[in-house]
């Protein structure tokens, strides 16, 4: 092959390569991945065509919560910590219904503040060992945990000895700044040509014969009626995660799990600090019960610890939003996300009060 000839079909194969890169990105994949597009992160971990949901948050609240680099020694009534549920995943913040329905003060402490990149109850236990608990003084620790992750994190991982030092929680308070990671993970940029062009091809003709495709992280299956107002509303989109750890909910698991936060609740009793726990409902686990096929294994994980004593105040995300969802209200989670939506925020905290539960239990 001469030289030429070698390079026209060169030049083809890089113009046609070109051209479908361009061709899927531009009607496709850039929907799904460009940030700046507001697609779902289950569209963007499988690649999942035509279920972008709006992702439009009810900013009307005339009470809203004090993020780390507000705060400066003022009074507050709570403290919250947790994981992306409680930074604003689903593009809505709990705190603010508990700040405006509850009547409370609250400041939300990411788990992530730390540059260590500490978990929830990492960051808990060096706000207590420091000493800087003392130092807020709140009534209530709001503890938060995604179901799925939840036994691990308060059995396996459980520990109470992280510390740091106060100068060091004021200096990564001060520098935290969420409005900043948002705007950064914006304007970050996906070139057209990239690996998830192909996966998106790939992927989505395998979701035409069978709920998931090989190599994907997201299940999609079909529900016995609509749930979500976007898209075809009768398909649940979840993570893979909430089958696999479905094994790990177990009788012992659960109760070591209660023992711990048992634990917990004592250390901020002496304190004066009433220990609040909200695990987060799993997806698939809120709406197992509508699939029209129940292939998947269920969670028991709220059932069993319902049952057990309590030092803490347990607020059972489950029980309120499966009443919520039986008095046939749309949009609980995103249905392109894994996320919820403001309206699960609003129906715990308009459904609960604290202080109401802290006067039971007392």
């Amino acid at each position: 092959m001469g030289y030429r000839r070698f390079s026209a079909y060169f030049f083809i194969i890089l113009v046609g390569f070109t051209g479908i890169n361009a061709l899927i990105w531009f009607s496709w994949t850039k929907e799904i991945t460009d940030p700046r597009r507001n697609a779902g992160d289950l569209l963007s971990i499988g690649y999942v065509l035509g279920h972008v949901s709006k992702h439009q948050n009810v900013d009307e609240l005339p009470k809203h919560h004090i993020n780390t680099n507000q705060y400066n020694r003022q009074q507050v009534d709570m403290v919250t910590v947790g994981d992306s549920f409680s930074n604003g995943g689903g593009g809505s913040h709990y705190q603010d219904y508990i700040a405006s329905f509850q009547g409370l003060t609250v400041l939300n402490v990411p788990a992530d503040v730390f540059l260590d990149g500490s978990d929830p109850l990492s960051t808990v236990s060096k706000l207590i060992n420091s000493g800087y608990l003392d130092i807020i003084k709140p009534k209530y620790l709001l503890l938060e945990s995604v179901e799925r992750l939840s036994v691990q994190r308060l059995t396996n991982y459980f520990s109470l000895q992280p510390t740091t030092t106060i100068e060091e929680i004021e200096r990564s308070f001060h520098t935290s700044r969420p409005e900043e990671k948002l705007a950064k993970n914006i304007n970050s940029n996906v070139t057209f040509i990239n690996n998830g062009n192909w996966k998106f091809i790939v992927n989505n003709i395998q979701y035409l014969f069978i709920e998931k495709a090989s190599g994907s992280k997201v299940i999609i299956s079909k529900l016995n009626r609509r749930f979500f107002s976007d898209g075809q509303g009768d398909n649940l989109i979840f993570h893979d995660e909430d089958i696999k750890t479905c094994k790990l909910t177990t009788p012992d698991s659960i109760a070591e799990t209660n023992r711990n936060l048992n634990r917990l609740g004592a250390v901020l009793k002496s304190k004066g600090i009433t220990l609040v726990f909200m695990p987060v409902v799993n997806k698939l686990n809120l709406y197992e019960p509508y699939l029209r096929q129940h292939r998947y294994p269920k969670s028991d994980f709220f059932e069993q610890l319902r049952k057990l004593p309590k030092d803490y105040l347990f607020i059972d995300t489950k029980e309120i939003l499966v009443r919520t969802l039986e008095n046939n209200e749309l949009d609980i989670f995103h249905q392109d996300d894994s996320h919820w939506t403001w309206k699960a925020s609003k129906a715990i905290f308009a459904t609960i009060r604290i202080s109401e539960l802290s006067h039971a239990r007392e």
